[in-house]
């Protein structure tokens, strides 16, 4: 006898296995790919057309896990309007495929969790350790463990009528449940416990920083000639944007919590064997659990859009036409604040308002 066992985070389309039309799952899915692709895409477009403007390591890899999400949003659509149900469907694009781009989504947001934290906690530091080799590195790293750790589901997918499951054999139950416990591990309990130390250390050094300028601003005067208004002044813009940055992704993240949370757990619960397979039948898992799942590839363009303001703008801009992008006002403060929140050492950019190219060759 074989034990049959559905992952949670796998949408289910046992819902519409005898009607006509699309199941509830198939729309939710479908829909939420739709949106995702919309969404990232957007995100992709800017990025691309304004390079200049997010050309920060942070801001590349924003770009890259916003490519992440557009595919895995594109896989999700024509997945859930293609439905042949056989074993090569199961294996590897509901299967492996899948669970691969959803896994690179989540390392990439935790690449993006250490880099806030460097940058923050470990300015000087920032360099050198996210350097473009170093990155690239980690990017491999965010590729390859997804890729080798989800081969399983090359060997235990299978259709079961309008679903993928995971077929384990007689007798295989502490199989079962090791695999349960390593998912879970793998894909929520590392990123959240990764996610808590970066984020609480970040947030704690910010906090140090505020009150120390708090200090700073009561005791010393408001120029001097070792430390200009001006310098000062460039300073705390560059600080302010990188508090933004962080904010920005501080909630991305808390949304990748919440949104993975309860699926997770009952996929947990499920191989433990408290929670029955009918469990995802059931009004909470189709009206709660699996939205929340859904939800998490395409909420980010949101998060960026009404958190990052650095993004708005040249969204703004590109849905006008980017007509306005070169006029000096207008990029004078973005350049030389956000698009490199990460670098204070380049506090001391040049000015933008250059009348002449000969008058900017000089200054260099």
């Amino acid at each position: 006898m074989e034990s049959k066992a559905e992952n949670a985070t796998d949408l289910i389309d046992t819902s519409g296995d005898d009607a006509m039309g699309p199941s509830y799952s198939q729309v939710l899915g479908a829909t939420s790919g739709l949106a995702g692709i919309l969404g990232n895409g957007l995100v992709c477009f800017v990025m691309l057309r304004y390079r200049s403007a997010f050309s920060s390591v942070t801001s590349k890899l924003m770009l890259h896990q916003s490519v992440v999400d557009f595919v895995f949003s594109a896989l999700m659509l024509s997945t859930r309007l293609y439905t042949p149900w056989t074993s090569f469907y199961c294996r590897f694009f509901r299967g492996w495929l899948y669970w691969t781009l959803a896994n690179v989504s989540s390392f990439s947001l935790l690449l993006i969790c250490c880099d806030r934290y460097v940058a923050v906690c470990h300015a000087a530091k920032y360099r050198r350790w996210f350097s473009f080799k170093r990155v690239m590195i980690g990017l491999v790293f965010v590729w390859l463990l997804p890729i080798l750790w989800q081969f399983y589901t090359f060997l235990y997918y299978t259709p079961d009528g309008a679903a993928c499951v995971a077929v384990w054999p007689e007798g295989s139950s502490s199989v079962q449940l090791g695999f349960g416990v390593a998912t879970f591990c793998w894909e929520y309990v590392l990123p959240l416990a990764l996610i808590v130390v970066t984020y609480g250390q970040t947030i704690l050094a910010l906090r140090k920083r505020l009150r120390v300028k708090a200090n700073q601003a009561a005791t010393e005067p408001s120029t001097s000639r070792h430390n200009p208004a001006g310098n000062r002044a460039k300073k705390d813009r560059l600080q302010t944007a990188k508090v933004k940055l962080t904010i920005t992704f501080l909630v991305v993240a808390i949304f990748f919590v919440i949104c993975w949370g309860p699926a997770e757990i009952t996929w947990l619960l499920f191989n433990f064997e408290i929670l029955p397979l009918s469990y995802y039948s059931t009004l909470w898992h189709w009206a709660f659990s699996l939205p929340l799942l859904c939800l998490n590839s395409v909420v980010n363009p949101i998060i960026y859009f009404v958190t990052y303001t650095h993004f708005r703008k040249h969204l703004i801009k590109a849905l006008r036409g980017g007509c306005k992008f070169n006029r000096v006002e207008n990029g004078s403060v973005e350049n030389g604040t956000e698009q490199s929140p990460d670098t204070e050492s380049n506090s001391t950019k040049k000015s933008v308002k250059v009348p002449t190219v000969s008058a900017s060759i000089s200054q260099n």
